[in-house]
Order: structure tokens, then C-alpha cells, then sequence
């Protein structure tokens, strides 16, 4: 945990490598609020052009989060979960140039309390031009709509043989019924995405 002697910054923090970083604000040496922890990934896609066919609700973390670098920890209000209002997710990933593939993943949330649920279906999909896809993976999450308990679900997808692609596209459709004793039904429900991960 941070101290008065900890190295610190102002506004901005140049990082070198992947960890976990504890930041505390201190005002003339004194400590005046609690430790934020981030956790930060080697990810082929940050900082790589983002486009998305819905865009983000703009109460949470902008588009830029899915490629940040950062995970999203346990709070959807902690500034790295993107959020959709009754939309799926449709995100497509510029890496730039053909580069080797062994997997691509990305977590989303459950918090059926706060009307946030996984996504019925999750696909995983590659290409070289940006216009012609091949679909690498499809899964479904095995959740339980009903648990009002909150936790992350994390999909991934693996290859022993890499695959080379430019562009990687994540699909997460909602569910479009609930059962019967979800209040309210399938209207105003939430996905929640962060870090898209691609090594």
C-alpha cells in the first residue's frame, strides 16, 4: 500500500510493463482517501483503433476501456466497465497489421439485482480485410439469470496453432427472454464489458 515516500505522479503515469498498480492521493504528506488498485495486462489490442455498431452508455467508461490494458475489477462504477443499455455488443479491433493470434477473451458481468446479466451468446471472429469474417468461437455462458449474486463471467477463446489476422471482432448478444420470475422481463437490461484481451 502507497506511503507518504511512495514514488508519485501528477496526471499522468508512463508504465512499462503489465502488474498490479496501488495508487492513494496524498495532500501535503497526508493521506486522504483509501487505495485504488488496477491491474494491468500485456494485450496485443491497446491502445488499437476500437469501433463499435452500438455505442457505450455514456453514464460508464467510454469505448477506449475495452483496449486500455486495464481490467475491471469487482465495481461497474470503477471507470473500466463499459456498458449497453438494451443492445448487444458488436466491437471490432484494427490490430493494424497481420499478427499472430492465440487467443482472444473478454470478461463481462453479472449483477442481476442492478438489471446487469451476461450475455446469452458470445463469438469470437477474425479477418484480414475488415469485411469478410471467419467465426473462430462461439460460447455460452452458463448462467444462472436468477442469482442476484454479482460476479464476473470470463470467455475466452484458444488455439494451440496460432491464427493470423488483422482485424478481431467480439459479438455478445442479450438474452431476449427471461423466465418468469425476472421482474420486468428482458426490457432495460444491461451488458457490461471491460478489457478485450487478445495474445
Amino acid at each position: 500500500t502507497p506511503a507518504a515516500r511512495s514514488p508519485s505522479f501528477t496526471d499522468a503515469l508512463t508504465l512499462h510493463h503489465a502488474g498490479t498498480l496501488k495508487v492513494v492521493p496524498f495532500r501535503m504528506g497526508l493521506r486522504y482517501d483509501n487505495p485504488v488498485g488496477f491491474t494491468l495486462v500485456e494485450n496485443l489490442a491497446t491502445g488499437k483503433p476500437l469501433s463499435l455498431a452500438q455505442p457505450v452508455s455514456p453514464k460508464y467508461a467510454p469505448a477506449t476501456a475495452l483496449t486500455d490494458g486495464v481490467l475491471g475489477g469487482d465495481d461497474f462504477h470503477n471507470g473500466q466497465w463499459s456498458g449497453w443499455n438494451d443492445a448487444d455488443v458488436d466491437a471490432t479491433i484494427d490490430l493494424q497489421k497481420p499478427t499472430a493470434i492465440h487467443a482472444i477473451a473478454v470478461d463481462f458481468l453479472q449483477d442481476a439485482g442492478s438489471r446487469i446479466l451476461p450475455p446469452h451468446v458470445v463469438s469470437f471472429q477474425v479477418s484480414s480485410d475488415g469485411k469478410h469474417w471467419a467465426t473462430v468461437d462461439t460460447e455460452q455462458p452458463k448462467a444462472d439469470v436468477m442469482d442476484s449474486t454479482a460476479h464476473q463471467f470470463h470467455v475466452a477463446f484458444k488455439t494451440a496453432k496460432p491464427l493470423s489476422a488483422r482485424y478481431v471482432r467480439v459479438l455478445a448478444t442479450r438474452y431476449a427472454t427471461l423466465p418468469a420470475g425476472f421482474p420486468d422481463g428482458a426490457a432495460n437490461t444491461w451488458l457490461f464489458a471491460d478489457e478485450i484481451l487478445v495474445k
